[in-house]
């Protein structure tokens, strides 16, 4: 999904308080690996990702 707003540019700019939401949040996706460790750095990916993405849309 990050994907798709990342390539609609500007034109996504109206999820970035959903994204911001997201960062913020001390919780941010409920993973069920099975490993704290695989989930930490599954949430810590999906983090970088979401900032990033952000970044682009913001612009």
């Amino acid at each position: 999904m990050l994907r798709v707003f990342t390539a609609m540019g500007s034109h996504a700019r109206p999820i970035l308080d959903r994204l911001d939401r997201f960062i913020a949040s001390r919780r941010r996706a409920g993973l069920n690996i099975g490993d704290d460790d695989a989930e930490m750095r599954a949430d810590e990916m999906l983090l970088a990702a979401t900032i990033a993405a952000r970044e682009r849309i913001a612009g």
